[in-house]
């Protein structure tokens, strides 16, 4: 079963800050690029094996329940 990977906002928030950074602040177009490579293909792979994943300990999170 393929699962959707929903990112929370602060998540994307985190990811643009580092993309900013690695872009303004470190000047490496392409050490950005990685890194949002990285993170898509994490989704991916999230996708495929989330129901083998046990639930998320985080209280705040496993409040939100499953989609």
């Amino acid at each position: 079963m393929v699962y959707d990977v929903i990112l929370t906002d602060f998540a994307k928030a985190q990811l643009d800050q580092i993309i900013h950074y690695l872009l303004y602040e470190i000047g490496s177009s392409q050490a950005a690029r990685n890194v949002l490579e990285d993170a898509e293909n994490t989704k991916i792979r999230l996708s495929h094996l989330a129901g083998s994943l046990k639930l998320c300990e985080d209280s705040r999170l496993r409040l939100l329940g499953p989609p």
